[in-house]
C-alpha cells in the first residue's frame, strides 16, 4: 500500500459533487473544502462552513437546480477561475447565499415607539416605506 492509498483511506470520496479546476480534478470532500475555504481571500469561508457541516451535506446537495438559473453567474466563474460546470454551478449557489446573508444581517428594524416614529417617518421619506409586518 503507497503513501497516496493511505492518505485516501483518511479522505471522503465524492460521489456526486467533484469537480475540476484548471483541469485538475478535485474528488475528495477535504480537497473541495480547502478549494472554497481558500477561493478568492476567503470569500465563501462562512457560507461553506454554514451550508456544509458535513461531507454528506456537500455531496448530496443540488448545485444544479439550485445555480442554473443563473447562466451569467456560471460563465463568470468558468471563465475567471477556470471551472467546468459542477463547479461553476457550487460557485453560483455560494455566491447567492452569501449575498442572501450578507442581505439579512444588514436590515435594521425600528419598533414603533413615540420616539421611534420621527426615525421611521425620516428612513420611509429616504428610503422608501417598510413592509408592514416588519
Amino acid at each position: 500500500m503507497g503513501e497516496s492509498d493511505i492518505n485516501d483511506a483518511y479522505r471522503t470520496v465524492l460521489e456526486r459533487s467533484y469537480f475540476s479546476v484548471d483541469g485538475r480534478s478535485i474528488d475528495y470532500y477535504e480537497e473541495a473544502r480547502t478549494y472554497f475555504l481558500e477561493f478568492d481571500d476567503g470569500r465563501f469561508q462562512n457560507t461553506f462552513r454554514r451550508l456544509f457541516l458535513t461531507s454528506h451535506d456537500f455531496d448530496t446537495y443540488n448545485f444544479h437546480g439550485n445555480s442554473r438559473k443563473r447562466q451569467d453567474l456560471i460563465d463568470d466563474f468558468k471563465t475567471k477561475y477556470r471551472l467546468d460546470d459542477p463547479g461553476a454551478w457550487i460557485c453560483v449557489v455560494l455566491q447567492l447565499e452569501t449575498e442572501r446573508a450578507n442581505t439579512e444581517n444588514s436590515r435594521v428594524y425600528f419598533p414603533s415607539s413615540g420616539a421611534n416614529d420621527k426615525v421611521s417617518v425620516y428612513l420611509d421619506s429616504k428610503f422608501g416605506s417598510r413592509p408592514n409586518n416588519q
